[in-house]
């Protein structure tokens, strides 16, 4: 994948000119998120390469850029494969045979303004992924035009026809065949995927699978190969393709057995046997899915309770900031732009798993019941849990077991011992004699007086008796 191999490797940019106001715009706000500053860094530096009338640079090795890009060969590698990704650049290299270090050929590729850029799937999920639904939104309308209010102006723009002739002779079939076989100069944009065909929606079929929670690394070029060849030979639509995608999918490994869909397509459209309808497929290999992924968790954490074990998927399939919003939602509350900057301090300083920060986040709000995504408190235990390598939602529940029962055991450690204490004898100090005398006389005062008592309600007991018998 990578063709820069040395520093001293040539290279040669052809661009056709400087970025408009709103192709800049776009750079910033919509690219810049999902690429990092160093990508856009090496993309206007691209740019400004001058050219000659064949919109060619000169040619110059890769140490010249060295000076104005951070970290030198590899930082420069690293941003060009994501400018390729996202369809900023086409790179070509140079066919020759024998040579060392073959040109590399940088088409640069122009910014997509804010409609095509949301109508591509790719884009705009990476996107909501990186910002958050919230900030998303807030980007949307800063690109919205405001509309004339038609209550104060009404439209008097004419037409063409009401200002030039239209009976002149059509020249248009002409024109084609002279722009024939030509690429002439404009600001040339690209997508990582386009619209294939003009009967299928394949970003239809993109948003079926990212419901069904099929991971975005499977969106891959050979995937929309085999869709576009299974939908021109069998005639399958979206929902039936999604249908085969996911029964020959694996969630574990993240991968796609293209042979054997292609041998699940050809006897399925064969045999037309099936009662089942598309929708019925696309469910029952959705369940498959998910059972085939709770099984595997119960068998590697058998400790872990079913609840357990759905938290875990749920955090496999959900991005830390749509955790954070659907909780902050079902308690009533919202997310506020601090929190959505400190989950993405998590991402940038931790090397944890997006799953494992979706339930750190779960962690908090849920488990220890916390009113907000505090930055000391996420930070500290994503900390403790990187040391201690959890990869996993499912070995992070674990370990907080373990913690638990270490905790409980502790308590009973420390109420079964008890503090050591010298036990001193009391010591009793000799009292004078007439102090004796007097406790002596107490005594047989207090039996006196308990006598004298007795003997009162016995007397009083006897008087009773005596009047009731008169």
């Amino acid at each position: 994948m990578s063709e820069l191999t040395s520093p001293l490797q040539p290279f040669i940019v052809r661009q056709s000119g400087v970025l408009s106001e709103l192709e800049l715009k776009s750079l910033i706000q919509l690219y810049q998120p999902i690429i990092g500053h160093r990508a856009v860094n090496l993309y206007l530096l691209l740019l400004q390469q001058p050219v000659n009338e064949q919109k060619m640079s000169q040619r110059r090795v890769h140490s010249y850029l060295f000076p104005y890009v951070e970290g030198a060969l590899g930082t420069i590698d690293e941003a060009r494969l994501k400018l390729e990704a996202v369809g900023l650049l086409h790179t070509y290299k140079e066919a020759r045979v024998g040579t060392v270090h073959p040109t590399l050929l940088y088409d640069i590729q122009y910014p997509l303004l804010l409609e095509d850029f949301v109508a591509n799937p790719y884009l705009s999920n990476a996107l909501i992924n990186q910002l958050g639904d919230l900030q998303f939104f807030e980007i949307l309308k800063q690109w919205e035009v405001p509309s004339i209010e038609l209550a104060e102006f009404e439209e008097v723009s004419v037409s063409f026809e009401t200002i030039f002739s239209t009976n002149h002779t059509d020249y248009q079939h002409q024109i084609d065949e002279m722009l024939k076989g030509r690429t002439l100069q404009q600001h040339s944009t690209s997508q990582p995927q386009r619209q294939a065909s003009e009967f299928f929606d394949y970003a239809l079929f993109l948003r079926k699978l990212m419901s069904a929670h099929v991971d975005h690394s499977a969106f891959d070029n050979r995937l929309k190969q085999e869709v576009l060849a299974l939908h021109t030979i069998y005639n399958y639509d979206e929902t039936a393709l999604v249908a085969l995608i996911l029964k020959h999918y694996d969630a574990k490994e993240k991968q796609v057995d293209y042979e054997q869909l292609r041998v699940t397509a050809a006897k399925a459209k064969q045999s037309m046997k099936s009662d089942l309808s598309a929708d019925t497929m696309l469910q029952e290999s959705k369940t498959s899915a998910d059972v085939s992924g709770r099984t595997a968790l119960k068998q590697q954490f058998p400790q872990l309770q079913d609840k357990e074990i759905e938290i875990a998927l749920l955090c496999e399939q959900v991005s830390p900031l749509a955790m954070l919003t659907q909780i902050k939602r079902d308690k009533n509350g919202f997310v506020s732009a601090q929190e959505q900057l400190y989950i993405q301090n998590i991402a940038q300083l931790t090397s944890l798993p997006q799953s494992v920060q979706s339930f750190l986040v779960y962690y908090l709000l849920v488990i220890k019941k916390r009113t907000d995504f505090q930055k000391g408190e996420s930070e500290r235990v994503a900390n403790e849990w990187q040391q201690q390598h959890l990869d996993s939602p499912a070995k992070v529940i674990s370990y907080i077991h373990q913690q638990m029962k270490v905790k409980q055991v502790q308590q009973k450690q420390a109420g079964r011992i008890q503090p050591y204490r010298k036990q001193q004898p009391k010591k009793i100090e000799p009292q004078p004699y007439w102090m004796k005398q007097q406790s002596q006389d107490q005594i047989q005062s207090t039996e006196k007086t308990t006598q004298s008592e007795a003997e009162l309600r016995n007397q009083l007991g006897q008087l009773f008796n005596e009047g009731s018998e008169k």
